[in-house]
């Protein structure tokens, strides 16, 4: 038996990458936003199927603005429509997000802070209106159902678990690292796992980290045509179970800070022992704190490990 879970996909539409993909489907091995929807809504259907109490969050998200696509405000109550009705809903919202009229140009970026801090509200509302507050990551002692012939007759229990999984195709973008990393730190709070999957060229290091802090997994995708066995067989694990299964190694994980003064990547620098904030240059007194730094060079392996330390309160 399971409890049910949430699933808060993020969608990464950036106009820029995805008709690019288009234009050149048959010369690479890259997917295209077609293929990769269905793959996506194949994986969505089996994971309601796995519990009927399973629910799932589309957010979509591009270089200027990121919005809840599924459901909708008038799609609140979606337990009764057939997943065929779900699907054509969520195809209907991403070409409409999608051809978004705007006067500005397309940058070939992401509001992926944007999306984090949305995915995280809707977490903490689902949180609070299905009572499950303050039970994620909770470890509760299992009732005592052995029989006297040694054998059990307790049902397994899946805890409820709420996860954010990520796909991303836009490189980092560095003036976001300070509202990443907020939301990566409110995740592991929440006791939330966060996901990623990278669909472009490069490595993403802010979902490395993400993945990293809150015990996630990260994979970067190098042919579309094992997409759907990654979703399925990765994603869709849930985090109780990712112990016992065999896992992705994350081997090479990139994490340098970037400064908060400048918002570049840096390997060396100085840090406010109050809010851990990083500087490449000297302060006398912390831009982001106010308080009068007591200067800690440190070298680029302490720099990584103060992003896994959550600021003190």
């Amino acid at each position: 038996m399971a409890e049910g879970s949430l699933l808060v996909v993020i969608l990464d539409l950036n106009p820029i990458v995805w008709t690019h993909r288009q234009q050149d489907v048959t010369k690479r091995k890259e997917v295209s936003l077609p293929q990769f929807l269905n793959q996506l809504l194949f994986a969505l259907h089996a994971f309601v199927r796995l519990t009927p109490s399973n629910t799932f969050t589309v957010v979509a998200a591009d270089d200027i603005r990121s919005s809840i696509i599924f459901p909708s405000a008038a799609d609140e109550t979606t337990k009764d429509m057939h997943f065929d009705e779900i699907k054509e809903v969520i195809l209907k919202q991403v070409s409409s997000f999608l051809s978004f009229e705007r006067t500005d140009t397309p940058s070939l970026t992401c509001q992926l802070s944007k999306a984090f801090s949305l995915a995280l509200c809707h977490i903490n509302k689902w949180l609070w209106t299905t009572g499950k507050h303050g039970v994620l990551g909770a470890q509760e002692e299992e009732p005592d159902t052995t029989t006297f012939g040694g054998t059990s007759n307790a049902t397994p229990v899946m805890p409820a678990e709420a996860r954010i999984l990520t796909f991303s195709v836009t490189p980092d973008v560095s003036i976001q690292y300070i509202s990443i990393m907020n939301a990566i730190f409110s995740s592991a709070k929440l006791h939330v796992v966060m996901d990623g999957c990278v669909l472009g060229e490069n490595d993403s290091a802010f979902l490395q980290q993400a993945t990293h802090i809150t015990n996630g997994l990260y994979w970067k995708l190098s042919n579309h045509q094992h997409l759907q066995n990654h979703l399925v067989g990765l994603f869709l694990t849930p985090q109780s179970l990712r112990s016992v299964l065999p896992q992705p190694e994350m081997s090479n994980i990139d994490l340098q800070a970037t400064c908060f003064c400048h918002k570049q990547t840096t390997s060396t620098g100085w840090v406010c022992s109050v809010c851990f904030s990083i500087f490449c240059k000297e302060h006398q007194i912390c831009p982001t704190c106010k308080v009068k730094i007591k200067h800690r060079k440190v070298v680029k392996q302490d720099v990584a490990s103060l992003i896994k330390e959550e600021p003190e309160e």
